[in-house]
């Protein structure tokens, strides 16, 4: 395609989407393609195979002669009660000697303010010193690591978070906006995760708020900041841990840490994973 055949086509998919938001969660693979061409406006482009996957969502909905979607309601603040969670991760610099004590960690409640998961995931040997598409170090992409631990209690525990207002706190401010576009500019990987919670959350039928909160200001988010490393999780929260011993992440989430690579199936592996444990 050209640039302006690119133009043509996500003005119309621009259009559509007005009127269905959810499918804005599938643009981020054909964006790239058209920031490509708006760089180089004489050259033309061979769509990826996730932007044509992609296409393919745009192309089953409007074809869908049985069934149709009424008009979504109008963003709006959570209710009065709703189950929190408030997730932290730690990065780390390149030869930092504490690279091994590094993780995220989630702490959630539920509408009357029980205590109702504690989770911690320490990060594997290498995986903070490897490197994204663009050379970038995980230990160095905030965004990736910190969109983790908001994606955790949908997978730990998705079957009481059904038709549930849920809210996330996290104290990076740009995983919100990534949220709201429903991608990260410049990290793949924290939009993969993204739209993953998307999809999760749209089979949950569940209200996901995702909102900053200033690190360690409320004693939920000192909890997290405390679970982000081995050295500051005490004893209280080991014990704690050990009452959800029983929840386990999917094995493709461990995998992927083992060999992180911008996977866009990633975000369908999740999703099976979700509707199993259901």
């Amino acid at each position: 395609m050209g640039l302006h055949e690119m133009q043509v086509l996500m003005g119309n998919l621009n259009t559509v989407s007005m009127m269905s938001p959810f499918l804005n969660v599938f643009k981020r693979p054909l964006n790239d393609c058209l920031a490509h061409l708006q760089v180089n406006e004489d050259d033309t482009i061979k769509l990826s195979e996730q932007a044509v996957k992609d296409l393919g969502v745009w192309k089953n909905f409007l074809c869908d002669s049985e069934k149709w979607n009424p008009i979504p309601p109008r963003p709006c603040n959570p209710p009065l009660s709703y189950k929190l969670f408030v997730s932290d991760a730690a990065g780390s610099e390149e030869g930092a000697a504490d690279i091994l004590d590094k993780g995220v960690g989630c702490v959630g409640l539920d509408e009357d303010g029980s205590i109702i998961l504690v989770h911690q995931i320490q990060w594997p040997k290498d995986f903070l010193d490897k490197k994204d598409g663009k050379g970038v170090r995980f230990g160095d992409k905030t965004s990736t690591l910190e969109v983790m631990g908001v994606i955790m209690p949908f997978l730990l525990m998705p079957e009481k978070l059904k038709n549930q207002n849920v809210v996330l706190k996290l104290d990076n401010i740009g995983v919100v906006y990534g949220w709201e576009n429903n991608s990260m500019k410049n990290d793949i990987c924290a939009s993969i995760f993204i739209r993953a919670l998307k999809l999760i959350g749209m089979y949950l039928s569940c209200k996901i708020h995702v909102h900053h909160v200033k690190r360690m200001t409320t004693w939920e988010a000192r909890l997290a900041d405390q679970l982000s490393r081995l050295s500051t999780t005490g004893r209280g929260l080991r014990k704690r841990l050990g009452n959800y011993s029983g929840l386990k992440l999917p094995n493709c989430l461990y995998m992927w840490l083992e060999n992180p690579i911008e996977d866009w199936d990633l975000c369908m592996n999740l999703l099976y994973h979700v509707i199993n444990k259901c």
